[in-house]
């Protein structure tokens, strides 16, 4: 696998991980009364802006981005394609993902395609204390990093390339734990303030910080749809990862690409941070 892969399994899988963590309400819950579903990431993208001025993601610092001044924070907002809101903060599709996209061969939808087909790149959300898939104040969610049994092959469905529900896998790593995250008018909502991440790719191990980390996506027995995520990554964390796969780069060049707009220093001539978002979708896998 070479790094542009390594590259892009990395900042999918940051940007999933951003369901874990923290948030979500509620009443006291019995843990024990509900549901457990466990759901695979079978289709992920990173799209860049169209020309609707849509990308994926959430409002991460509640405010209208129209790139009026000269303050770092103030770039351009984007619309959601999936639920129409608007000042979606995503300068990773914006500036980062055309590039990236452009060096591997099908684009980003291709190469990640590509790594869940061939079972390396995992990623199973177990949901569990699920009490109704349309309002549920308090469900607990797992994120783990999966692999396929020793022996096995991913079963895919159709031409589209999708996986086959209900297949078995085995966990190799629970990347973040949540209590308390919600269902609402169908919606699996889940938000953190901050979230510490360890990943490792190919025997590499990087720590990694996700801010205002959110997730949305509708929810039933059967899977996950139009789901959405957004975050925040700190330009400092962008380096590392990209000097994770030798890419030898310094702080300078990653700004220069990715136009980092939050996290702004006093005077907000600096921004600290990039704002991310993707989508995705899951079919359901046997509970672990």
């Amino acid at each position: 696998m070479d790094w542009k892969k390594n590259a892009l399994i990395a900042l999918s899988a940051l940007a999933l991980a951003a369901c874990g963590g923290g948030g979500g309400g509620g009443g006291p819950d019995n843990p024990d009364d509900g549901d457990t579903v466990t759901y695979i990431v079978s289709t992920a993208d990173v799209p860049e802006v169209n020309a609707d001025d849509e990308a994926p993601g959430f409002d991460l610092d509640g405010a209208p981005g129209v790139a009026a001044t000269d303050r770092c924070d103030d770039a351009l907002d984007y619309t959601s394609p999936i639920t129409g809101a608007a000042n979606v903060d995503n300068q990773l599709s914006a500036n980062v993902i055309g590039l990236l996209g452009g060096m591997l061969d099908g684009g980003v939808t291709g190469a990640i395609e590509e790594q869940i087909a061939a079972g390396t790149f995992l990623l199973l959300m177990e949901v569990n204390d699920i009490d109704s898939y349309t309002n549920d104040g308090s469900v607990n969610v797992r994120l783990i990093l999966g692999q396929l049994p020793a022996g096995t092959t991913m079963a895919m469905v159709g031409a589209d390339g999708r996986l086959t529900a209900g297949q078995t896998f085995e966990s190799m790593t629970v990347l973040a734990e949540i209590d308390g995250a919600e269902i609402d008018g169908g919606r699996f909502e889940v938000a953190a303030d901050t979230l510490p991440l360890s990943l490792a790719v190919d025997g590499m191990d990087l720590t990694l910080t996700l801010n205002e980390a959110r997730i949305a996506a509708n929810i039933s027995e059967t899977g996950l749809s139009d789901g959405e995520i957004g975050a925040q990554l700190a330009v400092s964390d962008l380096v590392s990862l990209a000097n994770m796969f030798g890419l030898g780069v310094d702080e300078m060049t990653i700004r220069g690409v990715a136009q980092p707009d939050l996290d702004p220093n006093a005077d907000g001539s600096v921004c600290n941070a990039i704002s991310a978002g993707l989508t995705f979708e899951a079919t359901t896998a046997a509970n672990l």
